[in-house]
């Protein structure tokens, strides 16, 4: 698909915006704005703009005023904050919006560490405008930075903050720390309510995932707990559980948290690709509903059955948990294709009800579509849907995750 670069400014408080759209033929198209994170620029996120408009997006990257270590909009590193570069994305919005081949109806914002606690704090202001909202690692532990006086690498005192301070190469302003010294980020973000993605490292040293994990809570259920643990953040997160779901209250299918196993700040190659495709798919209308960690079990009796591989291993979601009870995998016939697969799960749902799930295809094997059955009342609407599931192989593990079609605003 054509894609056309072009230019464009947008004020704020008189202050110029300046940013880049990346637009494919068409009217009427639906628009994602990226924002930046700390010291970062458009440059970063001008990648994915240009995957999001040859997906059929008019996309819209920019620099926050005065966010930047080396930017193009106006403004002073030392009057930037949280809230300043929140009304810079009100802006762009408005810009955006008021575009003559743009749906101002399906606008997703998309936002990395810093510019996805923005984004989360635009949407919940506006939650109407918003039709979708994905974040980056979100770095929705500044707040308790600032109250710790270590943000980055500025340390001051939090009693008595300086009116600038040196992070590293930029300069901050007494503006910066003040703005959320005393904001509970959780209770700021709750008031969206639309399909929220969350996709984060569980090997990131600078945003805890505890974070992700809490804000899985918040948009989920209205958690609103204003502080992250210590055993929370002690824990490094490499077997990337998810959050329990406290007592038996019915999750929001749509809002996701997708952790990237061994992801840092920032995700590059496989990661990268793994981190987009779940964006894809959460765009496409897909709600991840399984999430299957298999191995290879051994067959009963002396001789491998050549013809099936059986495999083990366990279930999780934030709807279900428990193990992969019986799994087979068809051999690969000669043109390649796997001809079957079937999986049985046996564990909990949400309810703390004993239930069971199967799952079963014929396909190529690579993305098929699936058969679920269950016995779960509370997940009975899987066997009216439509699922699918994606196949991701390392050495002698497999994982497998399900998803389900959903429609926004269910």
């Amino acid at each position: 698909m054509k894609v056309k670069k072009t230019r464009f400014t947008c004020l704020r408080d008189g202050l110029a915006i300046r940013g880049f759209e990346f637009r494919p033929e068409g009217e009427r198209l639906p628009a994602v704005i990226l924002s930046h994170g700390f010291m970062s620029n458009h440059v970063d996120t001008d990648r994915y703009a240009k995957r999001f408009a040859e997906m059929g997006y008019a996309a819209y990257t920019f620099d926050f005023n005065g966010g930047c270590l080396i930017g193009s909009s106006d403004g002073k590193s030392t009057e930037m904050s949280v809230l300043t570069e929140e009304e810079d994305l009100k802006a762009v919005i408005a810009y955006v919006s008021a575009l003559r081949y743009t749906d101002n109806s399906k606008l997703t914002l998309m936002g990395f560490s810093q510019g996805g606690f923005v984004s989360a704090l635009a949407a919940a202001d506006m939650p109407q405008r918003i039709k979708r909202l994905i974040l980056y690692y979100p770095a929705l532990c500044i707040p308790d930075d600032a109250r710790a006086g270590q943000m980055m690498k500025a340390s001051f005192d939090p009693e008595n903050i300086p009116e600038t301070f040196s992070c590293g190469p930029m300069k901050l302003g007494r503006k910066y720390a003040a703005d959320v010294i005393s904001m509970n980020p959780f209770e700021e973000i709750r008031g969206y309510r639309g399909p929220v993605l969350i996709v984060h490292g569980t090997a990131d040293p600078i945003v805890n995932v505890a974070y992700a994990k809490q804000a899985w809570k918040t948009y989920t259920f209205g958690d609103i707990n204003s502080r992250i643990e210590k055993e929370d953040l002690d824990r490094k997160g490499e077997r990337c559980d998810l959050p329990e779901i406290p007592g038996h209250k019915k999750p929001h299918r749509y809002v996701q948290l997708a952790l990237i196993a061994g992801g840092g700040h920032g995700f590059r190659g496989k990661k990268d690709e793994e981190a987009f495709e779940r964006v894809r798919r959460f765009l496409d209308g897909w709600a991840e509903i399984l999430t299957l960690d298999l191995r290879s079990a051994a067959l009963e009796g002396a001789k491998k059955d050549k013809k099936e591989r059986r495999l083990a291993g366990e279930a999780k979601s934030p709807f279900f948990r428990g193990e992969v009870t019986d799994c087979y995998v068809s051999r690969k016939d000669r043109w390649g294709k796997n001809r079957a697969a079937e999986l049985v799960c046996a564990g909990k749902d949400y309810t703390g009800a004993a239930c069971e799930i199967r799952a079963s295809y014929e396909g190529d094997g690579r993305d098929s579509a699936l058969r679920v059955w269950t016995d779960s009342k509370a997940l009975a609407y899987l066997k009216d849907s439509r699922c699918e599931a994606s196949w991701e192989k390392k050495k002698e593990q497999m994982t497998v995750r399900v998803y389900s079609r959903r429609h926004d605003g269910e």
